[in-house]
């Protein structure tokens, strides 16, 4: 990682990072921000045979439901998150 790679994630070159590179949390940061929610959920539909449904470009479908799902947070630990990279959100 160089040090404008760095930058980028918002930490200096020497801070801890994970195997992939990518900048790990500090423990008091950890201890600080010890609690997870649901941000967003995205659902899409698809067929019997895993097809998804797409519009007319070929782009598969999504959806959002408004319901609450901060269940799904219940059983998770820090130690289950992975930072979203920025591509992973296109």
């Amino acid at each position: 990682m160089t040090h404008q790679d760095a930058e980028e994630f918002g930490s200096a070159p020497n801070e801890p990072h994970d195997p992939q590179g990518r900048p790990t949390m500090s423990d008091s940061i950890n201890k600080e921000y010890n609690n997870i929610r649901v941000w967003d959920l995205t659902f899409y539909r698809f067929d019997d045979n895993g097809n998804e449904l797409k519009d007319e470009n070929g782009k598969v479908i999504t959806y959002r439901a408004e319901i609450d799902c901060q269940y799904l947070a219940e059983e998770l630990n820090i130690e289950h998150l992975e930072v979203v990279e920025e591509s992973d959100n296109e």
